[in-house]
């Protein structure tokens, strides 16, 4: 429970738009595993479950009607992950900036995402690469 806090509450909340200093690999990377078991896999199983449910349906010519309090239900759900994914968007480019500073890049190298396929895969490798604390302005900052 510590490393949760740690990694991924303490950024969300004591971190939440500081886009200065350093990240480290295991910073970045326990982060965005917090974040996809918290927000993405609930919110794509979600998905998974409501899509199942209305292609079945369409599928096998299902004429009875969804109950209402199960479209309330799911579009809640739905609201409920949207929000928190779009409130947990800036700490995610801010640890992204930070992890980009800690291999001595600017994070202005995250307009990288704006290139179809390649941006992303380019990002993705960038974030794998090990820390340059040698002459790394980055370090110093606070």
């Amino acid at each position: 429970m510590k490393s949760y806090k740690k990694y991924f509450w303490d950024v969300i909340t004591k971190q939440y738009a500081d886009f200065k200093g350093v990240a480290t690999r295991k910073q970045y990377w326990m982060f965005r595993l917090f974040k996809f078991i918290i927000l993405d896999i609930p919110l794509f199983a979600l998905l998974w479950i409501w899509s199942t449910f209305v292609f079945f349906r369409i599928n096998h010519g299902v004429d009875m009607p969804i109950s209402p309090f199960i479209v309330i239900l799911v579009g809640m759900l739905f609201l409920v992950f949207f929000i928190l994914l779009i409130i947990a968007f800036i700490p995610t480019l801010a640890i992204s900036v930070k992890r980009l500073h800690d291999i001595k890049m600017s994070g202005w190298f995250m307009f990288l995402y704006l290139i179809p396929y390649i941006g992303a895969l380019i990002i993705f490798i960038l974030h794998l690469l090990p820390s340059v604390t040698k002459h790394n302005k980055y370090i110093t900052q606070k």
